[in-house]
């Protein structure tokens, strides 16, 4: 019987030994507007959901639309793949429209993560192409671990646009947040502009 790398959802009951979760406690990475529509505090998760356009959504399955109990937050661990990933649409790193700001923080605690980026995949009936699947079938996946594995409060995976990694933070890890961030930096100011740069040449990004 053949199986498909990617099942479009879990076929039965997620489990994850103690190798498959890791406590994060290093930094993390946020990049976000801070005007117009939509906009949410840095420590903010999103219940609206779940939203196509993104890939690890743990909303329930069905029309889009609020759950308190279910929120999500997308973090990096670097900036320049944070930057990829919001600008992917355009390529173009836009320092100026909607005032984005480079927002770096460290958990108050270890944050227990499913790390999906190693041998977790395919004793789920997977592989490791889950990582790049498309958005519906890894919302689908993060809809199942969120509701089978209580005990992580978020995955660990790669980023499609760089292959580092980032991290998808569900509710259960609010408390981990600190009363502030360790650094705030506007992408407009002079520090700003200088990390977009250099993100853009390592992206190969343009920069405006």
């Amino acid at each position: 019987m053949n199986h498909p790398k990617v099942p479009r959802r879990p076929g039965s009951s997620l489990t994850a030994s103690p190798g498959d979760v890791i406590q994060w406690t290093e930094p993390l990475i946020r990049v976000m507007r801070t005007q117009g529509r939509h906009v949410t505090a840095w420590d903010e998760f999103r219940h609206h959901g779940p939203l196509a356009g993104m890939r690890w959504e743990p909303h329930p399955a069905g029309p889009i639309s609020h759950h308190p109990r279910h929120g999500v937050s997308y973090q990096g661990v670097d900036i320049a793949t944070c930057l990829a990933e919001v600008f992917q649409t355009t390529r173009c790193i836009d320092t100026h429209t909607g005032k984005p700001q480079i927002i770096m923080w460290t958990p108050t605690r270890p944050v227990p993560l499913l790390d999906v980026t190693g041998t977790w995949p395919i004793r789920q009936g997977a592989s490791a192409a889950l990582m790049s699947a498309p958005r519906p079938v890894c919302t689908a996946w993060a809809q199942a671990i969120h509701h089978d594995l209580p005990q992580v409060e978020g995955i660990m995976t790669r980023s499609t646009m760089t292959g580092n990694a980032v991290v998808v933070l569900f509710t259960a890890a609010a408390s981990a947040f600190p009363a502030a961030p360790d650094h705030v930096v506007s992408l407009s100011s002079d520090i700003g502009v200088l990390l977009a740069h250099a993100a853009a040449v390592e992206l190969g990004y343009a920069l405006l």
